[in-house]
């Protein structure tokens, strides 16, 4: 397609260093004092909105979609390949950036362009999608498998925990020594019992990823919708499962020290740090394990639904 002659081709001019760099505050001023910058275009033949985004600036996509009444030539923009901008937004195969940017357009004319390898955009978005929820599978059943080991050793210690209360069983009855102590001994029985429970439940989440993961994507494609919620709900409950296991410890130690007052408070503190300390560290880890998913899912908007997601995933 030719340029129209209104379009000046250069090199990177300082708007263009700015789209690329997000820096909204300086687009907005350079737009202000030299608005015809609008039309320039660099070596390449992308203009400052196919620019946008490639570089994924929601912020500058979003100032040009308000000013888009102005100019939609700009929004009709291909480059030396015949991309437009949804061509370009199709190359990282996330669903919810291809999605927003095709919101942000003012033509649906757009989807039905080919470029010069004769791809239209949803067809290159199929593709690039394809391979992204691949790279995206693979990484969560590699994690999965590393869990299931953590998450299986965890109900080991639990089992032990549960089955080998502090102080023993009285001969002959069966009952538990210090079974007469309500509060520390209900914690206690409270706690291993749900580091048992969530241990378990950690432990068939995962395993039930790695299986599926073994299955035939064209047979079994809409297992696969609900591999997001397994995985958080494995990871949330394996750590869970751990603090939980934190507080039967402790609730067997003060076992161990309550006729010793003097201890006790000398403990107290060490047990209020060291239980801060794990809090803090589960926190930080859940955000580790769980961004990717997160901002695969929810980085730009929630407002896609499953049956859109999974569309484009269908063989």
């Amino acid at each position: 397609m030719a340029k129209p002659p209104s379009v000046t081709v250069t090199i990177d001019t300082p708007l263009m260093i700015a789209v690329k760099n997000g820096v909204i505050e300086m687009v907005e001023k350079i737009l202000e004092l030299l608005p015809s910058t609008i039309k320039d275009v660099n070596g390449e033949g992308k203009n400052i909105l196919l620019l946008a985004v490639e570089y994924r600036h929601t912020n500058v996509l979003r100032f040009l979609s308000k000013r888009k009444w102005q100019n939609e030539s700009v929004f009709r923009h291909t480059d030396n390949q015949e991309n437009n901008a949804l061509h370009l937004a199709a190359v990282p195969g996330e669903i919810q950036w291809f999605e927003f940017v095709k919101r942000t357009m003012p033509h649906a004319g757009l989807l039905g362009r080919f470029n010069s390898n004769m791809e239209t955009p949803e067809e290159k978005f199929r593709k690039s999608y394809k391979e992204h929820m691949k790279k995206e599978i693979q990484w969560v059943v590699d994690t999965s498998k590393a869990c299931s080991i953590v998450s299986t050793l965890v109900v080991s210690v639990a089992y032990g925990t549960r089955t080998g209360v502090p102080g023993g069983y009285e001969g002959g009855n069966g009952y538990a020594v210090l079974r007469n102590n309500p509060s520390e001994f209900r914690t206690f029985r409270d706690s291993s019992f749900a580091a048992l429970f969530l241990s378990l439940f950690s432990t068939i989440c995962f395993l039930s990823i790695v299986v599926a993961s073994s299955r035939s994507h064209s047979a079994h494609h809409h297992s696969w919708r609900n591999i997001a919620s397994k995985f958080n709900y494995g990871v949330y409950f394996m750590f869970a499962s751990i603090v939980c296991l934190w507080i039967s410890f402790c609730a067997a130690d003060f076992f161990m020290l309550q006729d010793h007052t003097h201890k006790l408070n000398k403990a107290l503190p060490t047990y209020i740090f060291l239980s801060m300390s794990l809090f803090l560290m589960v926190v930080l880890q859940l955000h580790t394990f769980l961004h990717p998913i997160w901002s695969y899912f929810w980085s730009i908007s929630p407002r896609v639904s499953l049956s859109t997601l999974y569309e484009y995933y269908l063989p």
